[in-house]
């Protein structure tokens, strides 16, 4: 994350506590939204996650942003954000690079 925002601290650590609010927004939405608005969650997530370097995240929401109805891609996707919200709310803490 800090290499991502230029070596700053401050800006990193205010990304992270963003991207974690949106984390939890992005789980409300997949579970309880239509295909539609999964679909639009999804590439959000993905738009986001390539920004922060957050690779692995962005793969599962473009496999998901392609078929949202599916609840195997549903539950991936869920279990991707769980770890990355995990590590973000630790770099909220103290940034790490």
């Amino acid at each position: 994350m800090l290499h991502c925002c230029d070596g700053d601290e401050v800006l990193a650590r205010d990304v992270a506590a963003l991207m974690c609010i949106e984390i939890d927004r992005a789980r409300r939405t997949l579970e309880d939204a239509d295909c539609d608005a999964r679909q639009r969650c999804a590439h959000a997530i993905k738009g986001a996650a390539l920004n922060c370097g957050a690779i692995s995240l962005a793969c599962k929401a473009a496999r998901l942003e392609e078929v949202p109805h599916d609840r195997v891609r549903i539950r991936e996707m869920m279990e991707e954000l769980a770890l990355v919200d995990r590590e973000l709310r630790v770099l909220e803490g103290g940034v790490e690079s």
